[in-house]
Parts: C-alpha cells; structure tokens; sequence
C-alpha cells in the first residue's frame, strides 16, 4: 500500500529537476528583461508549483500495473454524487464488526483516509494559484475542477489508451473534494501572507541576485 504514495514520489523527484531546469532559464531571463532583477521569492515559489504539479500527475497515474494485473474488464465509473459518504459508513460498520474502538474505525478509516488524500492532492493548487497569480476563488474553482477533470479523464481511459480499458475508477465525488481542495488551498493564503512576503509587495532589495 504504501507503495502507491512511494513510488510516485521518487518519480517525480526525477523528473521534476529536469522540468525544472528547462523553465528556469526562460524565466530568468524574462525577470531580468522586465525588471532588471530576477525575484527570488517567485523563483521559489515557481519551482515548488512544478514540483507539486508533476508530483500530483505521478500520484494520479503511478504506480503503472503489469498488463497481467489489470482487472479483465473495464471499471465502471462511479457516477452517484457523495457516495464517498455512504463508504465512510460502510467501512465503519466493517471496523467495528472486527472489534476495532470507534476513534480506530474513524482515523483508520480507508474512506476517510481517501476522502483526505483527494483534499490534499489539489489543496496546493489552489493556494499557488491565489499566492502567485492572485486569482480569484471563482477562478480557482474552476481551474481545480479542470486539472481533477484531466487526472479523472486520464484514469478513465487507461491513460490515453496505454491500457485497453480503464484500470482505475473515475469517480465523480473525487471531482467534488478535490475541487473543494482547491477551496481549502484558497483560504490558506491569507495565512502565508503572515508568515512569509506577499509577492506583490516585496522589496527589491529582498529579491534582488548579485
């Protein structure tokens, strides 16, 4: 199990250096153009987005099965609004059939665990696109809903066609929490703003590069 979150890390830990270095030479080269200096804040910032980016697109689609563990047949989407909520219960009900306490069948709960990890996977989307481009929360739902849209779509058809079928649910509450992830990331800013510079407002001589 733990595997499936491992996996993908290291991947995108070797990937994300190579995307990293192509972009930072076109951007470096844009800040100094237009302002004279290259702003060290949105570097940072900039390299920790493509991180996440290419981290969250592994998460999705990683670890790639072998074609002889792959169901025999397609999954069926999963079409039924909130029926995460009804799983929640479920899996409960099966812990606390197997003598698990009640606080064991609430944070171990594989529903509950799911439902987390789907907040999470598009938390830092939302707040990189609030902190960096400064956007609106209508703009960060809908820019959330289409990057979960794609991760859903990739899932549903093999990867593009890498696989015959779809080996992974598509599943449309996975829709709903990772957009309200996006939400979530939105409402964190105001936070980082307190802790660290607003981009917008920085000195120069704070990101200025000899």
């Amino acid at each position: 199990m733990i595997n499936n979150y491992i996996i993908p890390i290291k991947t995108a830990f070797s990937i994300a250096p190579i995307i990293i270095l192509l972009l930072m030479g076109p951007f470096s080269v844009y800040q100094y153009k237009k302002y004279g200096y290259i702003n060290r804040l949105k570097t940072i910032v900039l390299i920790s987005f493509v991180f996440y980016i290419v981290s969250a697109f592994c998460l999705v689609i990683l670890p790639l099965p072998s074609y002889n563990y792959i169901p025999k047949e397609a999954i069926k989407p999963q079409l039924v609004p909130f029926t995460a909520l009804m799983d929640i219960g479920k899996e409960f009900n099966i812990m606390i059939d197997k003598n698990f306490s009640i606080v064991q069948a609430i944070f171990k709960n594989k529903a509950i665990l799911q439902i987390i990890f789907n907040l999470m996977l598009m938390a830092p989307l939302g707040f990189f696109i609030t902190y960096y481009f400064k956007r609106e929360l209508k703009t960060i739902i809908v820019i959330t809903f289409i990057v979960s849209l794609f991760f859903e779509v990739t899932q549903l058809t093999g990867n593009f066609g890498m696989y015959n079928f779809a080996y992974r649910l598509f599943d449309v509450d996975d829709l709903i929490i990772n957009t309200l992830g996006g939400i979530v990331g939105y409402y964190t800013v105001p936070l980082a703003n307190k802790i660290f510079p607003e981009i917008s407002n920085e000195k120069r001589e704070f990101c200025k590069i000899l």
